[in-house]
C-alpha cells in the first residue's frame, strides 16, 4: 500500500504525474490520511482536475452524439471536413478531412480558432496518432484568383476527401456542399458543434500555419510567420512598399495594389534585389536598416561575407550606371551605418563587403560586388 505520509509533496506530485486522471480516485482515501495542509490542498487540486476532465469528456460525448444525430444513425463512419485560410491576403486555403474512431475521445478538441497555437499543435499530434484516416488538400493562391475563394475551397476539400484511405459513409462539412457522390451534410458552425469537423479544423489550421512559416523564409519582407498571410497593418504596409510576392492573392489585394502603384521606384527595386539575392542563395539579414548616420538598403550573408548593399534604380543607363550615383558622402554614411550595425551587435571577426545592385525599369539587374571600400 502506498504511504503518502512518508513522501514529500514533490514526490507525491511526481507519483501522480505518471498516472492518468481517471486513476486518481483510487488514491484519494490514502491521500486523505495525510494531515499536512499542503497535501490536503494538493488532494483538492487532483479532485478539481478530475472534475474538469469529466466535464470536458462530457462535452466531447455531446459533440460525437451530435454528429451521428445529423444523419440519424449511431454507427456511421463520418469524415469531418473544414478549411483554414479563406480570409488571408496571401497563401493557400487548406482543407482537412478526418475520420476518428467512435471510441476515441481526445479532450480539448474544438474549433481551431478557439485554441492556442500550443494546444493546436498538441491536438494535431494526438489526432494524427488516433485517427482512422486523415486527408488534406491545398488551394493555391493562383487557383483562388482564377476561380474565386469558394471554388478553391471546394477543390481543396474534395482533394482532402480523395486522400482518405477509407471511404467514409458520410461527410460532415462546415457550411460547404461538395460535388462528391457521398452522403453529406453541411451545417453552419460545424467546427464548433461536431467532433470530427473540429478535428479537421485543427489539421487544416496547423498544416496551413506550417506552410506559411516556410513561405516566411522565402519572402521575409512580409512576416508570414507572424501574420499567416492575414491583413495586418504591417503586412498591408509591406505590400504597399514592396508590391505583391508570388503567393499573394491578387484578387484580394486590388485596393492595396492600386495604392502601391504609387510606391517609389526605389522600393520596387529593393524588392527585386531581395528576390534576386534569395534566388542566388544569399541569406537576407535585414532590410532598410536605419541608424543615426543613415540607412542601408539590404544586409545579407553571402558565403563568408557579411554584405552591406546599396540598391540603386533608374529607367535606363543612358546617363551612367546607378552605381555612379553612390558618391563620397553617401559612402561615408553607409560606412558609419555599417560600423554602427557591427558595434551594436558586437561583431568583430567577419569579412565584410560593400555591394551595389543596379535595377532598371526593364527588369535588368546588375550586381556589383566590392563596389566601394569603407570610408574613414
Amino acid at each position: 500500500m502506498t504511504d503518502f505520509s512518508k513522501m514529500t509533496l514533490a514526490q507525491i506530485q511526481n507519483f501522480f504525474s505518471t498516472k492518468e486522471i481517471d486513476q486518481y480516485a483510487q488514491y484519494y482515501d490514502l491521500l486523505a490520511l495525510d494531515s499536512r495542509k499542503t497535501v490536503e490542498d494538493y488532494l483538492l487540486r487532483l479532485k478539481k482536475a478530475e472534475a474538469a476532465q469529466a466535464k470536458e469528456l462530457a462535452r466531447i460525448d455531446k459533440m460525437i452524439a451530435a454528429q451521428q444525430a445529423v444523419f440519424q444513425s449511431g454507427n456511421l463512419l463520418i469524415a469531418g471536413i473544414d478549411e483554414a485560410g479563406r480570409g488571408p491576403l496571401a497563401g493557400p486555403v487548406v482543407a482537412g478531412a478526418v475520420i476518428l474512431p467512435a471510441d476515441v475521445k481526445i479532450p480539448h478538441i474544438n474549433d481551431s480558432k478557439k485554441l492556442s497555437e500550443k494546444m493546436r499543435t498538441k491536438l494535431y499530434d494526438q489526432i494524427q496518432s488516433h485517427a482512422i484516416s486523415i486527408g488534406d488538400g491545398v488551394g493555391l493562391n493562383l487557383v483562388i484568383d482564377a476561380t474565386n475563394i469558394l471554388n478553391a475551397t471546394k477543390q481543396a476539400m474534395v482533394e482532402a476527401v480523395s486522400q482518405l484511405s477509407i471511404r467514409p459513409d458520410a461527410l460532415l462539412i462546415d457550411a460547404v456542399a461538395l460535388p462528391v457522390a457521398i452522403r453529406q451534410a453541411h451545417p453552419h458552425k460545424a467546427d464548433e458543434r461536431f467532433y470530427s469537423v473540429a478535428a479537421a479544423s485543427i489539421i487544416a489550421k496547423v498544416t496551413r500555419d506550417r506552410l506559411m512559416n516556410d513561405y516566411a523564409s522565402a519572402y521575409p519582407a512580409y512576416d508570414f510567420d507572424l501574420n499567416k498571410g492575414y491583413g495586418t497593418a504591417a503586412h498591408m504596409a509591406a505590400i504597399s512598399k514592396y508590391g505583391p510576392c508570388p503567393i499573394h492573392r491578387k484578387s484580394f489585394i486590388k485596393n492595396i495594389l492600386s495604392a502601391s502603384d504609387k510606391k517609389t521606384t526605389g522600393n520596387a527595386g529593393e524588392f527585386r534585389a531581395v528576390k534576386y539575392l534569395q534566388e542566388k542563395g544569399c541569406r537576407i539579414i535585414a532590410q532598410n536598416y536605419t541608424a543615426f548616420h543613415g540607412e542601408i538598403d539590404i544586409i545579407f550573408q553571402d558565403g563568408d561575407y557579411l554584405v552591406f548593399c546599396e540598391v540603386k534604380t533608374r529607367k535606363n543607363s543612358t546617363y551612367g550606371t546607378a552605381a555612379m550615383a553612390v558618391g563620397y558622402q553617401k559612402i561615408q554614411r553607409i560606412t558609419k551605418t555599417a560600423l554602427h550595425y557591427l558595434t551594436d551587435r558586437q561583431i568583430d571577426d567577419v569579412d565584410i563587403r560593400f555591394d551595389v545592385i543596379e535595377v532598371y525599369e526593364n527588369g535588368h539587374l546588375s550586381h556589383i560586388e566590392n563596389a566601394f571600400m569603407a570610408s574613414q
